[in-house]
């Protein structure tokens, strides 16, 4: 009995830890969301062309601007000669997001090629998602 009695300290402090431990894993961020949502954030800032591209595949990203999600996006476009896929991060209106759909163009803008940052920018199926 005494003997257990001596280890509930220790193990008291290796759940503390474990918790903390899940808690920080938890809110880690993807860093390549965080890049692309970086780029997005700053395209007023960056000199870049436009261009429309196809979309491909989305997925939401756990970050907000105000009340709308940024997504990333899976585009395709011929930037360096030939077709192909980049990632891109953009802000869709909640009650937009339903309205995505695979092959929809969209306008990006990105600078140098290949591309150091890109961004969408706008969609087709509503006049802009830059605010």
């Amino acid at each position: 009995m005494e003997i257990a009695l001596r280890y509930i300290p220790v193990i008291a402090w290796l759940f503390v830890v474990l918790i903390v431990i899940v808690a920080f894993k938890g809110i880690k961020v993807n860093k390549g969301d965080f890049r692309l949502i970086k780029d997005w954030s700053n395209k007023d800032q960056w000199q870049g062309q436009m261009m429309t591209a196809k979309l491909i595949s989305w997925k939401q990203a756990r970050a907000m601007h105000n009340f709308d999600y940024f997504y990333t996006f899976v585009i395709s476009c011929d930037l360096e000669g030939r077709e192909k896929t980049y990632n891109a991060a953009g802000v869709v209106k909640i009650s937009q997001a339903a309205l995505l759909k695979k092959g929809q163009s969209v306008t990006i803008k990105y600078q140098g090629v290949p591309p150091k940052k890109i961004a969408i920018i706008g969609m087709d199926r509503y006049s802009s998602m830059d605010r």
